[in-house]
């Protein structure tokens, strides 16, 4: 398919204005997570700052776009040699596999942790370390080992697995020196394992929201006075639904996509949701990163140029559509609690906070001494000074007029739910 001059410099300038968005969306990222208060305290936050790395070398490799490419090569904007194609080959290799199994280490995270509810120390000793290998190994071994071959070179507007020498492929008389079979190597280092990240995305992806909705239909069937009172979850005794037995699949659905404070049922419920929510828009982001590339990787020549400009814009923008999703919940919190704030005010605010409330982890308890801990801290109680209290619920008068001695999982819960129901001496010793 013949292009005209000016959709190759389309084609050319649109990775550069995408990959600078993605690499300033990624370095963010890791800014945030290392000033933040619990910086990589997390396995979530963990995951988030790997894939961002990966990101950011991708960013800036998608950014030089045609620039590294050999001057001379029929292509608008080329500019430099074998050397600094090789450069550009070696980073687009690391970029691209260390960021493609990074998302699937995190949609794996989300399965275990949403699907089959495992606790967070079980996955830190059991399941983590192969998160973060897999990726590192695969983008890291790939890459050297094309480079030590010599299979970098340049291929229409990139640097990739390429004959040697140049366009020897067209040329009969000049045979091709290459190491191995180019297109098993371009299908074994490159397009097999896009694919399979990219179908196992989508398989998570369908888990992860049927589990949801089923959930989804469980609390409409049993939990659904809410909307009339959102202070409280109440069943109507019989199964049916306030709002009515027979809610459309739609109607289920778009409640995934809802904020948990729009949102029935427990704390316990409300952090599920949020896990499951972010991990639906993290793959969600991958699946729109790479469904053009994807696509006009099927279709070969075939593929019109439209599709070839969307691949372009697109491939880079993995980080800035990572750091929307990773932003939301926190962006969103914040104009709840401040309503005349702005979203981009909002955005700033969080930016600079690092986001330090992820909620992330399994509502199963764990095993062992930090299990025997936190039931000893349910059980001890707590002696709140009356100004403390005061101050937590925020209340102009005294609800209680003496010290309050409230049990540690009541304080927690409380807090979480933004709401403290005033309890004297009396009522709390009677309740344990």
């Amino acid at each position: 398919m013949s292009l005209s001059e000016g959709q190759v410099i389309a084609l050319a300038i649109a990775p550069m204005v995408t990959g600078c968005m993605s690499f300033l969306a990624s370095s963010t990222i890791l800014i945030m997570i290392l000033r933040s208060k619990v910086k990589l305290s997390t396995i979530y936050r963990r995951l988030i700052f790997g894939m961002s790395s990966f990101d950011v070398i991708q960013s800036l490799e998608q950014a030089s776009s045609v620039i590294p490419l050999p001057e001379g090569w029929p292509v608008w904007g080329a500019m430099g040699n074998l050397t600094t194609c090789n450069m550009k080959g070696f980073f687009n290799t690391i970029g691209i596999t260390g960021a493609v199994f990074y998302s699937l280490s995190q949609s794996m995270y989300f399965i275990t942790v949403i699907k089959l509810n495992v606790d967070e120390q079980t996955i830190k000793r059991k399941i983590e370390p192969f998160l973060h290998a897999i990726p590192i190994l695969l983008a890291f071994g790939s890459s050297v080992f094309l480079l030590a071959t010599d299979n970098y070179g340049p291929v229409a507007m990139t640097c990739w697995i390429a004959p040697k020498p140049l366009n020897c492929n067209l040329n009969p008389n000049v045979p091709c020196t290459s190491y191995g079979n180019l297109v098993v190597l371009r299908w074994v280092l490159g397009g097999v394992p896009v694919f399979f990240v990219f179908a196992c995305n989508c398989i998570m992806l369908l888990v992860i929201w049927h589990a949801e909705y089923s959930q989804n239909r469980r609390n409409r069937r049993y939990a659904v006075s809410w909307r009339e009172n959102p202070s409280t979850c109440q069943s109507t005794g019989n199964g049916s639904s306030i709002i009515g037995s027979t809610s459309s699949f739609l109607a289920r659905s778009r409640d995934i996509f809802r904020r948990p404070s729009q949102r029935p049922c427990s704390s316990a419920a409300k952090r599920r949701h949020q896990i499951a929510q972010r991990a639906l828009w993290f793959i969600l982001a991958f699946i729109l990163t790479y469904i053009f590339t994807i696509t006009t990787r099927i279709l070969l020549d075939k593929s019109p140029y439209f599709l070839q400009f969307l691949s372009r814009l697109f491939i880079p923008l993995q980080g800035f559509f990572n750091i929307l999703v990773f932003t939301s919940p926190h962006v969103a919190g914040y104009r709840q609690k401040n309503p005349e704030c702005s979203w981009f005010r909002a955005f700033w605010n969080v930016m600079k906070s690092g986001g330090d409330k992820d909620v992330f982890y399994s509502t199963r308890r764990g095993k062992g001494a930090s299990k025997l801990r936190r039931k000893s801290l349910r059980k001890e109680p707590v002696v709140m000074d009356m100004e403390v209290y005061n101050s937590i619920i925020k209340d102009k008068e005294p609800v209680v007029m003496e010290p309050v001695v409230m049990d540690m999982e009541d304080i927690l819960e409380a807090i979480h739910e933004g709401e403290v129901v005033a309890r004297t001496r009396n009522s709390i010793l009677d309740s344990v």
